[in-house]
């Protein structure tokens, strides 16, 4: 069979600019391939090498065109999207979707059929696990895949490939039976994470708009332990691991096939795992493996052995959620680490000379203006090289979503039309004007254009840039063409 893994547009329509490839499609297109199907992962948001913009403080209003090009069945996008559709003539499209994707990828569905009326549409990612029943009412959607999608994606194809249309026997699965959805229950994990495929990148349709390091992003387990009150995690509590040797034969393959010397862990905590960790940076320093990678993780995982021996090997970035400077807020996040240990740990960053990022967020339904006053002083405090802050996201089935439905600032749930209407940064909430019990429109207004430029300042220093600039030297070295990209790029971003 024909199948086209589709990542839906999204940054196109925002101008905003779009980093990494699809590694959950990849992943899925290795399924494909491995049962001897001939299959696409087309990322339509890099259909072209255009860069767009940096600024992610102006996302919220570049928004807007997002919702004209949705509400515009005729934009060139979805006559493009019909078009290779049509040209390809897939026997299966399949089409990841998160929240604030939703109703993309809906519309790809739409123009999937308008195609096409018999190929059947498979829909999977974050949102249809959480809302599969709004996923799979629309007519559009044959087949939802709820959860980790590989073992089930293989079993639904084989299932498809001889019709046999036994679906009932498919744990994972939504799909509909004279109208009516069924539901096959919860797949469960699987357990030996060596076991999944490695993403097959050949597999993406425009390969050659990536960047080598674009191609670098690797999970080198699933899970989290943690229960922070604002996030959803697919994976489940339990992490599963892969073999260092095993995360190794992904690392030299990208490089050896791509050129890639910078690498990204995408881990929700990648130095979780200590003795893991001790034995990844231990491996790539004896078999003298020469690449730099980053992470993201926690502070209170992290001390002065561990960042000693990833610097040595090779660790060059490090990407630490810190969320908020207010203790209180800290608290209500479920985080379990405290303001003391992030602090500790910046130390020791700074100490290492390791660059490093720190992430907030702000605009909860419990926060004050205090608070985010707290949170800009704490990151000052930091000193981190890079600091990222954004409006909280309003996400389902997490502990912060339903205590903004007890607030009476968020709402339980969306009608499909109103994905049509609405700012995706505006998903959920019963009033895009109260974002928080005691801010009003106005004030949250200009509190968030104090707090953007106090966090654009602080990145834009000649120290910030300095250091980002040395933590990258040896990928520069390696590849003088990431030099000109990022030379290009900071020009646009100081523009703005």
């Amino acid at each position: 069979m024909k199948i086209l893994l589709v990542n839906p547009p999204f940054r196109r329509m925002t101008g905003m600019a779009d980093f990494y490839y699809p590694a959950g499609l990849a992943s899925l297109a290795a399924v494909c391939k491995d049962l001897g199907h001939e299959v696409i992962v087309y990322d339509v948001d890099r259909s072209s090498k255009k860069q767009g913009s940096l600024s992610y403080g102006t996302e919220y209003y570049q928004m807007e065109n997002y919702l004209k090009v949705i509400n515009d069945s005729y934009n060139p996008l979805w006559i493009e999207i019909r078009e290779f559709i049509s040209r390809y003539n897939p026997d299966i499209v399949g089409i990841r979707a998160q929240t604030t994707t939703y109703i993309s990828a809906a519309k790809t569905a739409e123009n999937t059929k308008m195609a096409n009326r018999n190929i059947k549409v498979i829909m999977g990612g974050p949102h249809p696990t959480i809302r599969p029943l709004q996923v799979l009412e629309d007519e559009n959607v044959d087949f939802v895949v709820t959860g980790e999608g590989e073992i089930t994606l293989r079993e639904l194809l084989d299932d498809i490939k001889v019709n046999k249309n036994e679906y009932k026997s498919i744990p994972g699965l939504y799909y509909k039976v004279n109208g009516k959805i069924e539901n096959t229950g919860i797949r469960k994990f699987v357990e030996n994470a060596d076991l999944l495929p490695l993403p097959d990148r050949a597999s993406l349709k425009y390969l050659k708009n990536y960047s080598s390091e674009d191609l670098g992003v690797i999970m080198a387990s699933r899970g989290c332990p943690f229960s922070c009150s604002y996030c959803f995690s697919m994976w489940g509590k339990k992490v599963r691991y892969r073999t260092v040797k095993n995360v190794l034969e992904e690392v030299k393959q990208v490089k050896k096939n791509y050129s890639t010397y910078q690498f990204s862990f995408k881990d929700d905590t990648f130095t979780l795992n200590k003795k893991w960790i001790n034995e990844f940076c231990g491996e790539l320093l004896s078999k003298n493996i020469k690449i730099n990678w980053d992470c993201t993780t926690r502070a209170d995982t992290l001390d002065d052995d561990l960042l000693r021996i990833m610097k040595k090997s090779g660790c060059n970035v490090i990407k630490l959620g810190v969320e908020s400077g207010s203790k209180k807020i800290l608290e209500d996040l479920k985080k379990g680490e405290t303001m003391d240990e992030i602090r500790q740990t910046a130390k020791l960053l700074n100490k290492h000379n390791i660059y490093w990022s720190a992430y907030f967020i702000f605009g909860l339904p419990q926060e004050t203006e205090k608070d985010i006053e707290l949170t800009c002083d704490f990151m000052r405090e930091l000193n981190p090289p890079y600091a990222s802050i954004g409006p909280y996201k309003a996400f389902p089935n997490t502990n912060l979503f339903n205590q903004g439905v007890e607030m009476g600032i968020l709402k339980e749930d969306m009608q499909r039309e109103e994905y049509f209407k609405i700012n995706p940064l505006d998903y959920y909430y019963k009033n895009p004007e109260k974002r928080t019990i005691t801010i009003n429109k106005e004030q949250f207004e200009k509190i968030s254009e104090k707090v953007l430029g106090i966090f654009d300042s602080n990145n834009k220093r000649f120290y910030s840039l300095f250091r980002r600039g040395l933590a990258r030297k040896d990928v520069y070295i390696n590849n003088p063409l990431m030099l000109k990209s990022d030379f290009g790029k900071l020009i646009s971003w100081m523009k703005k």
